[in-house]
């Protein structure tokens, strides 16, 4: 029991990273947040605890492992444990009845079946033993607090109810709504100076869109029984990317040439259309064997994609054929991962036309473009 003890108060020291200031919580803490991670920093420093946590939570197992000799009793035991676990895994949706399960085909589904099922397993294991040491190491000292200051700022993502979130805080398993709170303002002061750097850069975009809030009162009245939805408007903020510069940005000039809100324009210039698009790469829209161009031979590809992505589970055996005949990219637009950022909820409605000026100039004040008057 001693060395349990002593491993506990080591791996709640301050040196072992276990401690989050919440008055200090920053959008990368929770990015670079890592179970796997924080699981390989418990075993490391309290490796005795680690390992008795997984005998106790996968105790079943041991048990057979450490029953050598296989009796009927173990055997018989065994048989109502494993339709209990056939059930909790058919619950989450991993059936072994889903799918084929006749010839070659079916063994090598049900076989993938019981590795995804391991894996799971595995992971769920990993959890719980991150879970029970985090309750013990937050028992032995109030600061060791990582997983609670997560758990709370993702319960307060969902909505979760106060009374649920202050009985987990007792459990501890979250922190109190006051340290959540503290988060939260931590991370929207981060978000607004974040916002505020990526619109002076003058290569941001901006987004907005409204959304309704029922803020029902506690004390119903009949003056104000219908005034509980709030009509608000959130935005985004997000980076122009694949190399945008300012100089790209200055073609106001002839996109009025060609607006046709200009009565100066020239006759000639036809509004653009979908139809505009088939006239690229004309070139190499030669027919194969089939007589499929290259737009209808990605067309199909696509199709078949979805269908042994999406579709049920007997297409996904033909994932590799479908790599096989990949359609060639004649001019593409690099994938990259585009940052996004969340401006602050405004109170204003987007219906109008004068809601909709108000919250464009709200939305570029916050990205600190707005007249210095």
């Amino acid at each position: 029991m001693a060395v349990y003890a002593q491993e506990i108060c080591e791996a709640s020291k301050e040196d072992t990273g276990s401690h989050f200031n919440v008055s200090h919580t920053s959008v990368n803490q929770l990015e670079e947040f890592s179970v796997e991670e924080m699981g390989r920093d418990m075993e490391c420093h309290a490796p005795n605890l680690w390992k008795l946590l997984g005998a106790l939570l996968d105790a079943r197992n041991v048990h057979k492992h450490l029953d050598k000799d296989g009796d009927q009793e173990m055997m018989e035991g065994g048989d109502d444990n494993d339709d209990d676990e056939d059930t909790y895994w058919r619950e989450l949706g991993e059936s072994d009845l889903d799918g084929p399960t006749i010839g070659p085909q079916g063994r090598k589904m049900v076989e993938q079946k019981a590795v995804k099922r391991a894996a799971l397993r595995k992971a769920l294991i990993l959890l719980k033993k991150i879970v029970v040491m985090s309750i013990l190491m937050h028992s032995t000292n109030r600061k060791s607090n990582s997983l609670q200051s997560l758990i709370g700022i993702f319960l307060q993502s969902a909505h979760t109810p106060q009374k649920v979130i202050e009985t987990l805080a007792r459990m501890g398993i979250s922190v109190s709504i006051d340290a959540i709170h503290v988060a939260i303002r931590s991370l929207s002061t981060e978000s607004l100076q974040a916002v505020k750097a990526l619109g002076c850069t003058l290569l941001a975009s901006y987004a907005y869109d409204n959304f309704d809030v029922d803020l029902k009162s506690t004390n119903q009245t009949v003056e104000k029984s219908n005034e509980s939805l709030k009509h608000l408007t959130s935005g985004l903020v997000f980076p122009l990317m694949h190399g945008v510069t300012q100089d790209d940005l200055r073609c106001s000039r002839k996109l009025w040439e060609s607006s046709p809100l200009n009565p100066h324009a020239s006759t000639t210039t036809a509004p653009k259309n979908w139809e505009n698009l088939l006239s690229l790469h004309c070139g190499s829209d030669k027919p194969d064997e089939a007589g499929l161009g290259q737009r209808d031979r990605f067309n199909s590809w696509k199709f078949l994609s979805d269908l042994i992505h999406f579709g049920p589970p007997y297409f996904s055996q033909f994932k590799g054929r479908l790599c096989a005949s990949e359609p060639k990219a004649i001019e593409a637009i690099p994938v990259i991962k585009t940052p996004i950022l969340a401006a602050r909820a405004m109170d204003l409605t987007n219906s109008t036309v004068t809601g909709n000026i108000q919250s464009v100039v709200e939305l570029l004040r916050q990205g600190g473009i707005e007249n210095p008057s």
